[in-house]
This record gives structure tokens, C-alpha cells and sequence, in this order.
């Protein structure tokens, strides 16, 4: 049977995000922070008290980079427009969005956080051999820059994960794909182990990686966009301390979308394929699972997703369903309880197509970026996690 590797989704996402975020009449050019930016105001969602319960029992340790960061009243992001690189620091003040900040590069930018230590952010991809930057800048706006070492060419991702610590540490991944430990303020980087890896999360003093030393093979694996049957091959899951003692594997079977709530580490398994609906093709993606970091249970979640999100209430999971004649697929985004998998409430996501926006969760809902090409202007939306409408 053959299997249809899902790199065409990836390369329009990669598209999207470019034509969505930093378009050159978004930037006004490239005049530095100086420029007005024209957006419309975004607004928070009030969440009723009662949905407040669950965050505290499931709490999270660390938080994220991503290409949409929302933290109190501050909002940026990182996108890229032909040449121009860069990210924006928004605040919310009077109902409106003011830029705070802008920061220009000269090559691709991924990862941002935004909190009580200020920007950080990476620079630099590996499938183009460049450098890759940490670059960290504090409350006072002074940058301090972080040389990771030169990518691998061809490899995958651009740039991997970025994570902040509970205690301001921050967890990146270096240009041979070691995972670096370094001071909120960006001094004294460290590796904390010579295993290469493509995904990490972290939990209670652990780190969860996916081993791209141990790899789960797969075969006559078929390339829709080649039109070529090949080998394919998938990083196992393994955990290591803080300080890169007691390595341990986890899974026998290949991982990707690696992503965790509190002790809950969440996976695609790859030895549990799932086939989209109206798809001719087995598409190779895998039905995610969930590691029970406090129990050390592994149990599958049922659920067949091509995409998921971590919040506060449960899984957000993105499911393929019947919409047209034609049998094309659609999706409808469902909120999932963690320990079992088991469908909670289906969320109003509008319009919104599961790989078309890049999203970022917070309590108050999944915040999504969009460009509104006719007006020029951004636009943010959320999609409340409590079952209401979207703000649309």
C-alpha cells in the first residue's frame, strides 16, 4: 500500500505564513521604528470563571516561541515578505494596537517569545546552511546575540523549537541540532547533551525530544509532488534530565508533532497511520498518542489529526470530515479531553483552514494572524475556548 507524505502541506504553510505577516506595504517599507502600522484593534475574550478549573490541574512549566506570541497587552510576530525580515512588538493601549518595537533581519526569523524578560527570538535556517542566532533582547531593548553554530543543509525544520523555562532559562536548539541551555539574559550557553534532535518539550525537570539518532524506518514511502517511492524515516521519543543525564527511549515507534500540556507529552505515532477522508492515497500521518509523564503511561488518543494545539481545556485537534460532493476533505476543530481522547465540544473556527494561519492559545482562546490584502491591515481574531462565538 502506498503511503502520500504530507510535504505539500508544510510548503503551503511555509507560503502562507510568508504572504500573511510582514508584507512590504504592512512594513512601509523597511524605515526601522519608526513605522505606524495600520491594525485593527484586537480584543480580549472573556472567559466564564467556571472554565478556569482545569488550567490548574493540567499546569505548564514552560512556555513556547511562535510566530504569533501574545503576553499580557504585547503582541509580536515574526514573518518574512521577499527580502524583508522581522519582528513586530505590539501594546494594546486604548483599545488599539501601537508598535513598541521593531526588530529587521537579514534572513529568516522563527521562535518568538514575548514576557517579563523581554523579546527573544531565532534567526538563520538550516535548509540554506545559514547561521543560526539567538538573539535576546531584555526590558531595557538592549540585544545580545547568540551565534548557534552553521545549519546542516537540507534539514528540517528552518529552525527548531524555542522554549522558555519557568525560570527565564531559555531551551533552543543549536546548528548541528543539539539542544543548548542558556541564561535568560543570553549569556553562558551550554549544551546539555550531544544527541542530535528535531522536537523537544519540557516537563518537571525533563526533556522530551524526538532522537534523530535512533530513527524508526518506514517503507516505500510514495512522494505525491516527485512521484517517486522512497524510504522514509521518523526520530523515536526519548527523555533526558535537565543536565543531560539518565537518557532514556520511550517509544519504539517513529514521532512527529511533538507537543505537551503539564505532564501530558503528546505525538503522532507513525506505526498508527491514519488515512484522510477522500484521499486516494494513504497520507503518512500518524494517529496521535499521549505519554502520562507523572504515570508513564502510553495510550493512543484515538485521534486522527493532521494538526493539533495544547490549551488550557484540552486538545484543540483539527478533524478531517466529508463537506462536498466530491468527497473533499474539511475540517472541524474539536476540543479533546487529554487522558482519553474523548471529544468535548466542537469550536467555532469560522472559515479557517487547518494549516492557513499561524495561531497562538492563551486563556483567553486560540489567537489567529490574518491579512487583509483589499483594507491593508492586519487582522486578529480568536476563537474562544468555551464553546461561544468567534469574534469574527
Amino acid at each position: 500500500m502506498k503511503r502520500t507524505a504530507n510535504t505539500l502541506c508544510r510548503t503551503v504553510l511555509v507560503l502562507l505564513l510568508a504572504a500573511l505577516c510582514l508584507s512590504p506595504a504592512a512594513l512601509g517599507g523597511a524605515e526601522g521604528n519608526g513605522i505606524t502600522p495600520r491594525l485593527v484593534a484586537f480584543t480580549r475574550i472573556d472567559i466564564p470563571s467556571g472554565f478556569h478549573s482545569l488550567p490548574e490541574a493540567v499546569p505548564a512549566d514552560y512556555s513556547a516561541g511562535a510566530d504569533l506570541v501574545i503576553w499580557e497587552d504585547t503582541l509580536a510576530f515574526a514573518a518574512v515578505s521577499g527580502s524583508t525580515h522581522g519582528v513586530r512588538v505590539l501594546v494594546q493601549e486604548n483599545g488599539a494596537l501601537r508598535t513598541q518595537a521593531e526588530y529587521l533581519e537579514e534572513t529568516y526569523v522563527s521562535g518568538v517569545i514575548a514576557d517579563q524578560y523581554g523579546v527573544a527570538y531565532m534567526v538563520g535556517g538550516p535548509e540554506y546552511g545559514q547561521a543560526i542566532e539567538l538573539v535576546v533582547v531584555g526590558t531595557d531593548g538592549a540585544a545580545t546575540r547568540i551565534p548557534l553554530g552553521l545549519g546542516e543543509l537540507g534539514r528540517e525544520p528552518a529552525v527548531g523549537p524555542l522554549l522558555r523555562l519557568s525560570d527565564g532559562r531559555l531551551l533552543v536548539l543549536d546548528g548541528e541540532r543539539h539542544i543548548t541551555i542558556v541564561n535568560a539574559d543570553g549569556s553562558a550557553p551550554r549544551r546539555v547533551s550531544d544527541i542530535p534532535a528535531e522536537q523537544f518539550v519540557y516537563h518537571n525537570q525533563n526533556i522530551y525530544f524526538t532522537n534523530l539518532s535512533d530513527l524508526a524506518r518506514y517503507l516505500d514511502v510514495y512522494i505525491e509532488e516527485d512521484d517517486a517511492t522512497i524510504d522514509a524515516a521518523y526520530p523515536r521519543l526519548y527523555r533526558m534530565r535537565l543536565d543531560g543525564t539518565h537518557v532514556e527511549r520511550l517509544t519504539d515507534c517513529g514521532v512527529r508533532g511533538l507537543v505537551s500540556k503539564g505532564p501530558y507529552i503528546l505525538y503522532q505515532n507513525m506505526d498508527d497511520l491514519f488515512v484522510l477522508p477522500g484521499s486516494e492515497e494513504e497520507d503518512l500521518l500518524g494517529t496521535v498518542w499521549c505519554y502520562n509523564a507523572q504515570t508513564g503511561a502510553l495510550r493512543t488518543l484515538g485521534i486522527d489529526s493532521p494538526l493539533y494545539m495544547p490549551t488550557p481545556y484540552g486538545l484543540a485537534a483539527w478533524l478531517p470530515e466529508i463537506t462536498d460532493e466530491e468527497n473533499c476533505p474539511g475540517f472541524a476543530l474539536v476540543l479533546h479531553d487529554y487522558q482519553n481522547g474523548k471529544p468535548l465540544y466542537r469550536l467555532d473556527a469560522g472559515s479557517l483552514y487547518w494549516y492557513a494561519l499561524p495561531y497562538f492559545v492563551t486563556n483567553d482562546g486560540i489567537w489567529v494572524i490574518s491579512h487583509d490584502y483589499e483594507e491593508g491591515v492586519f487582522e486578529f481574531f480568536a476563537i474562544p475556548l468555551d464553546g461561544s462565538d468567534t469574534n469574527w
